[in-house]
């Protein structure tokens, strides 16, 4: 019994080395891909840029070192008459499968992204080993700068785009848009996808390096583009759908001044109102904050008016913030990026299928209320400002 017991070990061992070895042949076959810009020529043909890990770079490189971090990442690109002929032109110059399994992001140039073409879209959803959970970006210039930049803040450029998009999604100043939900906005009863616009800027050093940055938020009908939102557009956007869980606000008092609030929850609520052939959306929004900085605080001790006044500062901020997009939604871009339209058909179906097809320039004049409620938690370490 012993015998064979020792067998059934030595066998086992044996089976997990060599399933060991084959897994690191695998993986030394593949080329991982972290990021993907799709651009259009000026004859209409689809040029693919992709980023892609290099197995051959030295894990020991300095990260101040600018050759290791030319080192660590791979460039290729392809130009063909549709999406997939460019992905597959990249791998005629590569001499290992590309696994899509990884990528981080994928960024549509702004002329790619008007394009219609509904074929092209449809195609990247087909790339095998692409995660539904990949988060999709616009850029107004060519998507190849941006994935074939590199910068100082990270060895792997794609790493500092992952974790920006992160950082810019808790504060409310860009949509944190994966593919799944750019394909569900545009299956819905308002098909509006928005997602965020990267760029590339000048650093602030005195080398004028350059350096990624999220700014505003791209707006499609279905799936091609139709315009922009800028940061504060955006915010107000985000502050609809409840998706602002922390960030700075600047709000201004007739006695108080200039005061800085740092956000921290947020939360909103969306009811539509239907009265025979009346439309009102009433939207909710509640948030906690802490005073951060004011110019002439009084002790609201003694006077605990100044918090009422504090709040209903920040009300009208939050408030100015959302009519933005409101104002932007309605009257500029003519499209419902709130999702009202799925409210309305969520709470009376009957009453949705009555307006859909006129929901666009019904929505143009609908009935919004805003209600802002804000709560100050603290004033901060200390009550009244300094004098």
């Amino acid at each position: 019994m012993k015998k064979i017991i020792i067998i059934f070990l030595l066998s086992l061992q044996m089976f997990a080395f060599t399933s060991c070895v084959g897994n690191k042949k695998e993986i030394q076959k593949i080329y991982l891909v972290v990021a993907m810009g799709i651009d259009l020529t000026p004859d209409k043909k689809y040029e693919v840029t992709l980023q892609v890990l290099n197995p051959s770079a030295s894990s020991t490189q300095e990260s101040s070192n600018s050759t290791s971090q030319s080192n660590e990442i791979l460039i290729y690109s392809g130009i063909g008459d549709t999406f997939y002929d460019a992905v597959f032109e990249t791998s005629k110059v590569m001499g290992k499968m590309q696994h899509f399994g990884h990528l981080k992001y994928i960024v549509l140039s702004k002329r790619v992204a008007e394009y219609s073409d509904k074929t092209f879209k449809d195609n990247i959803f087909r790339l095998e080993d692409i995660r539904l959970n990949t988060p999709l970006l616009v850029t107004k210039g060519n998507a190849s700068e941006i994935v074939s930049a590199r910068t100082k803040e990270g060895i792997i450029p794609t790493y500092v785009v992952d974790n920006l998009l992160e950082r810019q999604s808790i504060i409310g100043y860009r949509p944190y848009t994966y593919l799944l939900d750019f394909v569900n906005q545009v299956n819905s009863e308002t098909p509006y996808p928005v997602t965020g616009v990267i760029e590339l800027v000048k650093g602030e050093d005195k080398l004028g390096s350059e350096t990624f940055k999220l700014s505003g938020s791209a707006v499609f009908k279905k799936d091609k583009l139709i315009g922009f939102l800028n940061d504060k557009e955006t915010r107000g956007l985000n502050f609809i759908k409840g998706r602002v869980d922390r960030g700075n606000i600047t709000a201004y008092s007739s006695n108080l001044g200039k005061i800085s609030l740092e956000i921290s929850n947020s939360s909103s609520k969306i009811k539509p109102v239907l009265k025979n052939d009346s439309i009102n959306i009433q939207i909710k929004i509640k948030t906690l904050s802490v005073l951060r900085a004011a110019p002439s605080l009084p002790d609201p001790v003694k006077d605990p008016k100044i918090m009422d006044e504090l709040n209903d500062a920040q009300n009208k901020a939050i408030k100015d913030e959302i009519n933005l997009a409101l104002n932007a939604a309605q009257h500029n871009l003519k499209a419902d990026i709130f999702g009202f339209g799925e409210k309305i058909h969520k709470s009376s179906p009957e009453k949705w299928n009555s307006i859909k097809e006129n929901w666009d320039s019904l929505f143009e004049n609908v009935d919004i209320n805003i209600s802002v409620e804000s709560k100050i938690r603290t004033t901060g370490s200390i009550f009244k400002s300094m004098e």
